[in-house]
């Protein structure tokens, strides 16, 4: 089940209001912490959650802790400490040695849902959206189109001074608020950046977020399956494209989240084509390859990936007619990961994509790999276990 944001909202929506639900919110952390910041957790009056703020850690606690909210209708924060053996971590067993603010916030149509269902929207449409989030919960979150409609609302709140109406809390505020408001001032209210989290004045937590990555799979043999079903555990959105008889049934590929099983002709003014983040190539087939690396050509597609060894993609770039300089291909396509059953071979592509989207180098954080491989391992990886 995927921890993606949308995936969140749209298992949450037919049941917002069946329950009472409370988001919790990781706003800040200090050290080590398996979950960061903007990273949330849907909790409803049945006792049951949908998200992670933690690994595992740290639910049940933050759980008992939104009871808390339910009954007040109020938000709250709570803290975790383990960077000096605090008695707030150690209780819930987290030890990953660092310190963990969480916002508690009832999620109701009172206050909207926070912005989810605008949220949802605007992912739905456009792929994008910023929300922002008052880490005092004395705010309800708002939800913006773009980084400049963000920029002019947090603008106009702290000129307007409107954001903390306790009067003990905004007379202690004020002073450091109106400098803010001043013009001659201005340019300490910074600009926004398209950074995916900022935090603004110390108060408000930016996030520009994006919806799940779109990848086509050009291909719809049996070891197509392992590949969609485990970029479908991510939370990722599939469209499974193979127009040929016996290919791309559905029984075989109930991940998917489409399957177009018409010609590439026919499918040019299709709106996905649009959004797609990559695409992989895996028919198995020069002709079904080449067609459809010169339809993905055409398109905006920055990453695709073509199954197979590298003579190969010489032969489908030439029936394809297409010059090596005049496209970026992935090819051979994946990681080497080793392995050369069919879930293996997906793990490796999916890996790649992973790293390729999120503009990692996909290295060993150990460095483990750089170091002798146990003979065990080299055998297993040359096929010697299988």
């Amino acid at each position: 089940m995927s921890n993606q944001l949308q995936a969140l909202i749209e298992r949450w929506y037919p049941e917002r209001e069946k329950y009472q639900w409370v988001v919790a919110t990781v706003i800040e952390t200090a050290g080590s912490a398996y979950r960061k910041t903007g990273a949330m957790l849907l909790i409803n009056s049945m006792g049951k959650f949908d998200g992670l703020v933690s690994g595992g850690c740290l639910e049940a606690d933050v759980m008992r802790q939104a009871q808390r909210v339910m009954d007040s209708g109020k938000a709250r924060v709570i803290q975790y400490d383990m960077s000096a053996e605090s008695a707030s971590g150690w209780q819930v067993g987290l030890g990953c040695g660092g310190i963990i603010d969480i916002l508690l916030q009832p999620l109701s149509s009172e206050n909207h849902y926070q912005g989810f269902i605008q949220l949802s929207t605007l992912l739905a449409q456009q792929r994008q959206g910023v929300m922002i989030i008052d880490k005092q919960g004395v705010v309800d979150n708002t939800v913006h189109a773009d980084i400049d409609q963000a920029q002019c609302h947090l603008q106009q709140r702290l000129r307007a001074n409107q954001t903390l109406p306790d009067p003990l809390t905004k007379t202690l505020a004020n002073s450091a608020l109106t400098s803010l408001s001043k013009p001659e001032n201005q340019t300490l209210i910074p600009s926004l950046t398209c950074q995916p989290k900022q935090v603004v004045a110390d108060r408000f937590l930016v996030l520009s977020l994006n919806a799940p990555p779109e990848i086509a799979v050009f291909g719809g043999g049996l070891d197509a399956k392992p590949l969609v079903d485990i970029a479908s555990v991510l939370g990722w959105k599939i469209h499974l494209v193979d127009h040929r008889m016996g290919y791309a049934r559905k029984e075989h590929f109930q991940n998917a989240t489409a399957i177009y099983r018409q010609p590439l002709d026919e499918l040019a003014t299709a709106d996905f084509l649009n959004r797609l983040d990559a695409s992989i190539i895996m028919g198995h087939n020069i002709t079904f390859d080449a067609n459809a690396l010169a339809f993905l050509h055409r398109s905006q597609c920055q990453y695709i990936g073509l199954l197979g060894p590298e003579h190969r993609k010489d032969k489908v770039l030439t029936k394809a007619g297409v010059q090596p300089v005049q496209t970026t291909l992935a090819a051979p396509v994946g990681l080497n990961l080793g392995g050369e059953l069919p879930e293996a071979i997906a793990l490796a592509i999916i890996a790649e994509i992973q790293a390729y989207l999120s503009g990692s180098d996909a290295l060993s954080l150990s460095n483990v790999l750089n170091v002798n491989v146990p003979s065990s391992a080299s055998s297993y990886a040359q096929g010697g276990a299988a």
